[in-house]
């Protein structure tokens, strides 16, 4: 399951369908802007997404 929010310039998305694993864990709440994704909890951190 996968839920998704749309707040000014951003996608919010949360639930197990997307995640992202950084230092041993995965973090399925994300914020994407373009073609990069956010994880709100790791600052100053962005992963390339698409091609």
């Amino acid at each position: 399951m996968i839920k998704i929010n749309f707040k000014d310039d951003l996608v919010y998305t949360s639930g197990n369908a997307i995640g992202i694993k950084y230092n041993e864990k995965v973090f399925t709440k994300l914020k994407i802007k373009a073609n990069k994704a956010y994880i709100p909890s790791v600052k100053e951190y962005s992963w390339k997404i698409g091609k």
